[in-house]
C-alpha cells in the first residue's frame, strides 16, 4: 500500500503507517516543520520506503498515485486549514480509483454557550474607560470577531447540532454554509456559540474536537446577551464565502434575528 500523507506536520501519522507496514509514504508539508521530515524518517530507519515534498499537495506529482490518503489538516472546526479543496485535488490526481481518505467524513457541530468570561474581561474592559478614555466603538467590534478558546471556558446550554456534514475527496462549494438550531437543556444566559469537529476514522472510530486537549473551539459571540429558557430553540447560520466578509446569525426562541458580518 502507498500512503500519501497531506500536511504531515512532525510525521506522526507517516510514521505509524510505515510502521503498519504501508510499503512507501509520500509525506507533504509546505513549512518549516516539512524539512525536518527526511532526518526523522531516517533516525527511524525508514529513509527508503519515505519520500518528503516540503510543498503543498496541489504543487506534487508523486511516483505512484496513493492507495490512502491520510491527512490532519482539520483546523479547529474541520474547514479552516482547507482540507476539502486540497482532498478534492487528491481525489483528481494523486490517487488510484480505488484509493480511501482517513478521515473520510466529518461533521461541523456547534453548541449555544454562557461565556461570562467574555463579558467580563472584553466588554467590561472598554465600558471601564481604560486609562480614563471612552473607547465607544470597541465594545462592539469584540462581538463582531471570532475567538479560539477552550471548551471548558464556556457552559454549555444544549447539546450539538451538526451545522454541515462533509465527505472528504468531494468538491467543496464556492461558498461554504451551516445551520442548525438546538433545544436549550436548561434556563441560561446566553452570549453565542461553541463550533467544533467529529470526524469519522472508519472501523467505528470517531475524532471528537470537542473532547480532545489538541484542538480548541471556536467562538462566534452573540451581538448582545440574552436569556433562554429550558426546551427554548436556538439557532445558528453560518456562511463562509470564498471572497468577501464571514456573516453568521444567532435566533433565539423566535424573537428577533441577530446577525453579525466579519470584515474579511
Amino acid at each position: 500500500m502507498r500512503v500519501l500523507d497531506i500536511g504531515a506536520g512532525s510525521g506522526i501519522l507517516s510514521l505509524w503507517a510505515l510502521e503498519a507496514g504501508a510499503a512507501h509514504v509520500d509525506a507533504i508539508d509546505n513549512s518549516t516543520i516539512g524539512t525536518t521530515l527526511s532526518a526523522t524518517f531516517c533516525a527511524n530507519g525508514f529513509a527508503d520506503r519515505s519520500t518528503v515534498h516540503v510543498a503543498y499537495s496541489k504543487q506534487i506529482e508523486p511516483a505512484s498515485k496513493a492507495d490512502l490518503v491520510i491527512s490532519e489538516t482539520l483546523g479547529h472546526i474541520g474547514i479552516d486549514e482547507g482540507i476539502l479543496d486540497t482532498c478534492a485535488d487528491a481525489r483528481q490526481r494523486l490517487m488510484t480509483d480505488e484509493a480511501t481518505f482517513i478521515p473520510s467524513a466529518f461533521d461541523v457541530v456547534a453548541w449555544p454557550v454562557w461565556v461570562p468570561d467574555f463579558e467580563k474581561k472584553l466588554n467590561d474592559f472598554w465600558l471601564a474607560k481604560p486609562y480614563g478614555f471612552d473607547f465607544p466603538e470597541l465594545q462592539q467590534l469584540t462581538r463582531r470577531m471570532t475567538y479560539l478558546t477552550e471548551t471548558s471556558y464556556g457552559q454549555r446550554i444544549s447539546a450539538s447540532g451538526v451545522l454541515a456534514r462533509h465527505t472528504i475527496g468531494e468538491a467543496p462549494a464556492e461558498t461554504w454554509h451551516g445551520k442548525t438550531t438546538c433545544a436549550a437543556e436548561f434556563p441560561s444566559l446566553c452570549n453565542g456559540f461553541f463550533l467544533s469537529f467529529i470526524a469519522d476514522l472508519g472501523q467505528g472510530i470517531v475524532c471528537d474536537g470537542e473532547r480532545t486537549t489538541s484542538w480548541k473551539v471556536l467562538f462566534l459571540p452573540a451581538p448582545q446577551v440574552f436569556d433562554v429558557k429550558r426546551h427554548d430553540s436556538v439557532g445558528l447560520e453560518f456562511t463562509i464565502p470564498r471572497t468577501g466578509n464571514v456573516r453568521y446569525s444567532i435566533q433565539n426562541a423566535g424573537a428577533e434575528t441577530m446577525d453579525v458580518e466579519i470584515s474579511a
